[in-house]
């Protein structure tokens, strides 16, 4: 009987945990980030991701945002099904540093403190003017098991002008 209502105590507290991480509120701490992950069954995912980008300011550098959060072995951008920045392991690789930028940080918990297993990606389109630069961009996640997610990102420049 114990055992029975201790696991419809976990079961309550998972539910609660997916209403409230789903319905858009913060993460408290990196253990309620693994009780999610392991709840949905998940090794890793993104979490946040602006899906659609319009924007018609010439000249300036545009940045595609999203938040992961779980262990991340890889992740991989690539535009019109081109690789064009890639993270394996410990290396970043951009393949053209004139024309994008890669960070990777610890996502803030408060002004002193940050998360482990949350990370927000910031990948920079420099000068990112031209309507050649609209398109798809897909932002792919994995984990070393195979788990992995992708967003695609669509960024319209139609207006822009150099």
């Amino acid at each position: 009987m114990l055992a029975a209502v201790s696991m419809w105590l976990v079961s309550v507290a998972v539910v609660l945990l997916l209403t409230e991480t789903s319905s858009g509120q913060s993460f408290r701490s990196d253990a309620e980030i693994l009780a999610y992950l392991n709840a949905v069954d998940r090794e890793c995912m993104i979490w946040s991701c602006r899906n659609a980008i319009n924007r018609v300011d010439p000249g300036g550098n545009l940045d595609l945002n999203c938040s992961i959060i779980g262990v991340v072995w890889s992740y991989t951008w690539q535009f019109k099904g081109r690789e064009i920045a890639s993270y394996v392991g410990e290396t970043t690789t951009v393949i053209d540093e004139n024309r994008y930028e890669v960070s990777v940080t610890p996502h803030e918990l408060d002004r002193i403190r940050y998360y482990s297993y949350w990370r927000d990606v910031r990948f920079t389109i420099k000068r990112a003017s031209h309507p050649g630069d609209s398109g798809v961009y897909n932002f792919t996640i994995s984990h070393f098991r195979g788990d992995c997610q992708e967003m695609n990102i669509y960024v319209d420049l139609a207006g822009a002008t150099r």
